[in-house]
Parts: C-alpha cells; sequence; structure tokens
C-alpha cells in the first residue's frame, strides 16, 4: 500500500458496526491507501453476513468520493457522509473576512453544468478525462478584473480559477446539502460514539 510517495507491506482495514448490537457486522481489508473506494466492498461485506443492507450509514469525510457516493445511491442506502472543508459551506462571509475563496463559495449549476463564481463569473467545463476526473475554468480575463482576484486565483501564469471535481458532482452537491441540515448533523454526531450503546438505530461505517 503506497501513501504521499511511501510503500510499505499493510493494509486498509475496514469495519461496520451496528448501533442496536453493537457488533461488527461487516468487515473487509484492501489495499489502498485511502477509504474513497471502500464503501461497495463494505456494503457486501454487510449483505453478506446479515443478508440485509443498511437502511441509514455514517461515514467520515475519508469517504467523500464520487465513487463512493454513487455506490450508497445504486444501493439505496440512506447515508450521512461528513463533507471535506473545502467543500463545506464557511461560517465566515467574503464581505466580513479576507478569507481565500474555496470551492463551497462556487455555486454548482447541475443544469448546466457550470459553477458560478462569487464574481458573477461562469467557469465553464475545460476538461475531462477518461477517469471522470473534470476541470472547470473561468475567463482569465474577467478574472483579473474581479475584486476576489488575490484570494481567488493562485496561478503564477496568471491563468483564471479552476475547480477541479469528478462526474459525480451532483451526488457532492447533494451531499453537503443534506449534511447542512440540523437533522442530519445530529444524526452524525453520534457516529463518534456508535460503538457505545444508543438508541438510534444506524450504522458505522470506519477504517481502522
Amino acid at each position: 500500500m503506497g501513501k504521499k510517495g511511501h510503500f510499505e507491506y499493510s493494509y486498509n482495514g475496514q469495519v461496520s458496526v451496528d448501533s442496536t448490537n453493537q457488533i461488527i457486522v461487516g468487515q473487509h481489508l484492501s489495499q489502498n491507501a485511502n477509504d474513497k473506494q471502500e464503501v461497495e466492498a463494505g456494503l457486501e461485506s454487510i449483505k453478506a453476513n446479515t443478508r440485509k443492507l443498511p437502511e441509514k450509514m455514517s461515514m467520515d469525510n475519508g469517504y467523500q468520493s464520487g465513487k463512493n457516493l454513487e455506490a450508497l445511491k445504486q444501493m439505496e442506502v440512506e447515508a450521512y457522509v461528513a463533507v471535506d472543508r473545502a467543500e463545506k459551506s464557511q461560517s465566515e462571509s467574503l464581505e466580513e473576512s479576507k478569507r481565500k475563496l474555496v470551492k463551497a463559495d462556487f455555486i454548482y449549476d447541475k443544469e448546466a453544468n457550470c459553477f458560478h463564481c462569487p464574481g458573477n463569473q461562469r467557469l465553464e467545463l475545460k476538461s475531462q478525462d477518461k477517469n471522470g476526473n473534470c476541470v472547470y475554468q473561468g475567463n482569465s480575463d474577467v478574472c483579473t478584473d474581479c475584486q476576489y482576484h488575490n484570494r481567488c486565483c493562485h496561478s503564477k501564469k496568471g491563468e483564471a480559477r479552476t475547480i477541479s471535481t469528478d462526474e459525480y458532482e451532483n451526488l457532492r452537491q447533494d451531499m453537503r446539502e443534506l449534511m447542512e441540515q440540523e437533522e442530519a448533523k445530529e444524526i452524525y454526531k453520534q457516529r463518534k460514539v456508535i460503538v457505545e450503546p444508543c438508541s438510534d438505530q444506524k450504522w458505522r461505517f470506519s477504517g481502522i
């Protein structure tokens, strides 16, 4: 398994825990360095052991990937997956702070398949590779004249701001909207204590 240029003989251990009976209901090993491809195998392990899929699952942001979200959708599992920091709505507004712009500041238009920036520019789809990775980019002239330019554009060549994502951006946006709801936040809070007795019937999916 390799991570950040370091390779060693090791495994990524995954366990799923039932909150009602406090037992492990699924487990598997992989050689992936992160958890971005582990949900499908995890669900298959649960189904093999319990003969059914869970109704609900909660996962940390290590599982926030397009492939994982697609697996949850295809298997019709209600999931609560923590959103990556850059994709989470920021508590500080752009007008009241000097923070840099993150992906969450850009509004994704599902119908037009583009992003709208805080400076009212459209970032159009520039490229998409065979693995479904997508890059959206604005116009450099518009970016240069934008009030947020110094806090947004990082290119040393003066190129326009880009947003990188994948072909599952719709699912990412849906999860982001869900996790901003108070009910979802309360459900997710229980994840870290799921191995202790609790009354809410749901499942935890975790890498160890």
